[in-house]
């Protein structure tokens, strides 16, 4: 992107709005970014790859390291910011300025109370191992307790195997998700009721507890973004506490996305706060035993969420 280019991305960027930057209409963009041709130029480009509409304080932590990775301030080498935004690898390592990799073990209870109840009837009607997917998965606490729970009643009673797809952004928390080292920080505060499973598989070393063998085996880890769809099916997918942090328009891809990976009959897992307001015409919202969720009937899909390819952005 040269500079000269910048007046037309401005304009092009001004459709996708409500009112425009030239005019002094009112436009839903922070004063603050709209100001600084830099922020305003990566708040755009943030979220066209990666969905998220980003705080000015991460906006202001991104812009720094990319002037400190350039030599220079996006002004000065505007096509050296648009090299890094478009470069897999790059995206993979900057997405962890912009997302929270705060979690811990169980930390939703009521969905994992789902899960148990569920169970049963998955491993009397599958014919094959229970796939189950845990998006957004940070650096891994999530994956690994849907894991430590499926293969602690896979041995006590119940006769099934499984599958666990993990995948984030930030190829940064992957990596820490694949070693299975966490500090006391990531055990539940309130996890008392599963205290019988953690210890069972996390074992102390030191101050830290690494996540056993076996379960490590259990769940494949990977860099990915959501923004390029899933492109596998399965019978659970969590998606905890992340849709908030999406642009309305993004939050209809990837709920399509989610939905139409999905096994029919199969069961999607979000935040409590995101339930409420999450839609799609393939999921029908079910609540039990008070938590809440989504199970795949039949119905349409959105016929205007972008496909796959249709932006360079979701090659990201």
């Amino acid at each position: 992107m040269e500079w000269e280019n910048y007046e037309k991305f401005l304009i092009s960027y001004n459709g996708e709005q409500k009112g425009t930057i030239s005019t002094g209409m009112t436009v839903e963009i922070p004063a603050e970014i709209l100001s600084n041709p830099a922020l305003l130029y990566l708040y755009h480009r943030i979220e066209q790859i990666l969905g998220i509409k980003t705080a000015i304080d991460n906006l202001l932590e991104l812009n720094a390291y990319l002037e400190n990775y350039c030599g220079a301030s996006f002004i000065e080498n505007p096509a050296g910011y648009e090299y890094l935004l478009t470069s897999r690898e790059a995206i993979f390592e900057i997405s962890s300025l912009l997302t929270d990799s705060e979690t811990c073990f169980f930390r939703d209870g009521a969905h994992f109370d789902l899960l148990v109840s569920f169970l049963p009837e998955l491993a009397a009607k599958l014919q094959r191992p229970i796939q189950v997917c845990s998006a957004a998965t940070s650096i891994g606490c999530e994956a690994y307790s849907i894991a430590m729970l499926l293969d602690y009643h896979a041995k006590n009673g119940l006769n099934f195997d499984f599958t666990v797809d993990a995948f984030d952004v930030s190829a940064e928390a992957i990596e820490t998700a694949k070693n299975g080292r966490y500090t006391a920080h990531t055990l539940r505060a309130n996890g008392a009721a599963w205290k019988y499973i953690m210890e069972s598989y996390l074992i102390p070393d030191g101050n830290e507890y690494v996540v056993s063998k076996n379960i490590r085996g259990k769940v494949r880890f990977f860099p990915h973004n959501i923004m390029r769809g899933l492109d596998r099916h399965y019978d659970i997918i969590f998606f905890c506490n992340t849709l908030i942090y999406f642009s309305s328009k993004s939050r209809i891809f990837i709920m399509n996305a989610l939905a139409e990976s999905l096994f029919s009959g199969g069961f999607l897992f979000m935040g409590i706060t995101e339930t409420s307001s999450a839609r799609h015409p393939l999921l029908e919202s079910r609540c039990f035993s008070n938590a809440c969720y989504f199970q795949k009937g039949s119905g349409e899909s959105y016929p205007d969420t972008p496909a796959l390819g249709q932006s360079d952005a979701l090659h990201i």
